[in-house]
C-alpha cells in the first residue's frame, strides 16, 4: 500500500533523505547578482520568496537587509539552521516593501509577489514558470533585459535579443524589469 503524503510532507521526507538538505550557495547566481550590483547597484532590502534553500542572495547581497521566505517549514529551518535569516510564510501574506524581489524557479505567478515592490523597485526572474513572460505584459514594469548566466562575460542583451531569446525559452536567462509606478 502507497502512502499518500502532502506536497508539503513529501518535501520535508525528500530533504530529510537527501544529500540536498543543507542550503547552498550558487556560484553562477552570484555572477548574476554581482551583475545586478555593478549596474543597478546596491539595493537596501531584498526578498526572495519561494526560494528552496539557496541561500546565494543572503552571501551575495551582504550589505542588504535579505529576507528568504518559502512556505514549507522544513525549508526554513534548513536555512535557519546554517545562520540565515529565513522566515515561513506565504508570499500572498507578506508585508513590507523591497528594492529587489528575486522570483527564481517560484511555483508562483509575478503579481502575487509584486505587492512587495517599492516604485522603482527591481524583480530579477527566470521564465521556467512564465514569470518573465508575465511580466513583459504588464506595462507598469519596465523591461530592462537578459543576462544569460553561461556567457563571459554576462552582459546584458538589448530589448530586442531578450524579447527573441525569451521566445525560444531558453532556460538560462535572467531578466530584469523595473516597476514604473
Amino acid at each position: 500500500m502507497i502512502e499518500e503524503v502532502s506536497w508539503d510532507e513529501g518535501l520535508t521526507k525528500f530533504l530529510s533523505d537527501s544529500y540536498m538538505d543543507r542550503p547552498y550557495d550558487d556560484e553562477n547566481l552570484a555572477k548574476i547578482y554581482d551583475f545586478f550590483k555593478n549596474h543597478f547597484g546596491n539595493p537596501r532590502r531584498v526578498i526572495y520568496p519561494c526560494c528552496y534553500i539557496d541561500k546565494t542572495p543572503f552571501i551575495s547581497f551582504s550589505d542588504s537587509a535579505v529576507v528568504l521566505l518559502d512556505k514549507n517549514e522544513a525549508v526554513v529551518n534548513s536555512l535557519r539552521s546554517s545562520g540565515v535569516n529565513a522566515i515561513h510564510g506565504d508570499v500572498r501574506d507578506f508585508r513590507g516593501k523591497f528594492d529587489l524581489v528575486i522570483l527564481l524557479n517560484p511555483g508562483i505567478k509575478s503579481r502575487d509577489a509584486m505587492h512587495l515592490l517599492k516604485r522603482g523597485g527591481f524583480v530579477l526572474t527566470d521564465n521556467d514558470n512564465g514569470n518573465a513572460s508575465e511580466l513583459l505584459r504588464n506595462f507598469r514594469y519596465g523591461f530592462l533585459g537578459t543576462v544569460n548566466q553561461y556567457e563571459e562575460p554576462i552582459d546584458m542583451h538589448s530589448i530586442r535579443d531578450s524579447r527573441r531569446l525569451l521566445r525560444e525559452n531558453n532556460r538560462n536567462l535572467y531578466s530584469f524589469f523595473r516597476k514604473r509606478f
